[in-house]
């Protein structure tokens, strides 16, 4: 009741505040004729994504190969809805204790991200241009995989004029564990050739003692670890080519690792071997893959 209650006054300060925006969107659009429109009312996309890994907090939810399609639209620059779904395309199944469902979803999520972007010539004050999202996402998980579905409150606040664009991010499970996860990363994005970028990056997380103690067992792998601290470290290369004018291909890798807390570290390693059946005894991973993506 208290999820459905935020979700209610979220979507109450969207309907309050779209409408002012609506307008200087409006107005922004409509002093740009003559010119190639940079904005619209409403705007499409949709991406099939390929991930060798999916990682949760730097720990893998999946450890095998996903594909990842998913879709979105976008309401004058500013309100954007969507939806992505997780396939396992190896015998997940067969894993679960359910027979052969190779290629079988096991994850939905609806995000729900409201942004917009403050100028040096929209505020004199400003030196640079600040960019602000606040966001909602529901995660639904089917009865077979026994993963409860849970809620999330999003927010962030980024400087993407920089050299280095710095970026902030907050992350709530609100049913679930009640859990918070905050977020800083560094990324610039370097042009190669006239449709090929290279945006190398890296961002660290941290925890609190609800988010560490849903994932990461304590030593003695019964009681979950009560402990907050700085979670996964991530160094990740993203390579983009724009192949026409609305279609671009993406190639990521990445390097993520727990480097700066001990106890964590050990925590994470208890958590990947149970992942991978005691196989491994480590704790970082290296996750690549690509994406394709359309815009309407």
């Amino acid at each position: 009741m208290v999820a459905a209650g935020r979700a209610l006054v979220f979507i109450l300060l969207v309907e309050l505040t779209l409408p002012s925006w609506a307008d200087d969107i409006g107005d922004s659009c409509a002093s740009q004729s003559g010119e190639e429109e940079q904005c619209a009312y409403v705007k499409g996309s949709v991406s099939l994504d390929f991930a060798s890994k999916v990682l949760s907090y730097g720990l893998p939810d999946a450890d095998r190969p996903n594909l990842l399609p998913y879709g979105e639209l976008t309401f004058f620059n500013t309100l954007s809805v969507g939806s992505r779904l997780y396939f396992d395309l190896t015998d997940f199944g067969d894993r679960m204790g359910r027979g052969d469902r190779t290629c079988d979803f096991w994850e939905v999520d609806f995000p729900v991200d409201l942004r917009t972007r403050f100028s040096p010539e929209d505020s004199g004050w400003l030196p640079t241009s600040v960019e602000l999202g606040v966001g909602y996402r529901y995660e639904y998980h089917p009865p077979r995989t026994h993963i409860a579905d849970t809620q999330f409150w999003l927010a962030d606040v980024s400087l993407p004029d920089l050299w280095i664009a710095p970026c902030f991010s907050y992350e709530r499970d609100v049913v679930r564990d009640n859990g918070t996860y905050l977020n800083f990363s560094l990324s610039k994005e370097i042009e190669i050739f006239d449709d090929v970028s290279l945006v190398p990056s890296i961002s660290q997380g941290w925890g609190d003692v609800k988010r560490v103690a849903d994932y990461l067992p304590a030593p003695d792998m019964i009681r979950r670890l009560e402990h907050a601290g700085l979670m996964d470290t991530v160094f990740k290369f993203e390579l983009i080519w724009t192949v026409a004018d609305r279609v671009s291909i993406s190639f990521f890798a990445a390097y993520s690792d727990f480097l700066f807390d001990r106890t964590i570290r050990e925590a994470s390693r208890n958590y990947i071997r149970q992942c991978d059946g005691g196989a491994r005894n480590r704790c970082w991973c290296i996750p690549f893959g690509f994406s394709l993506k359309f815009s309407m």
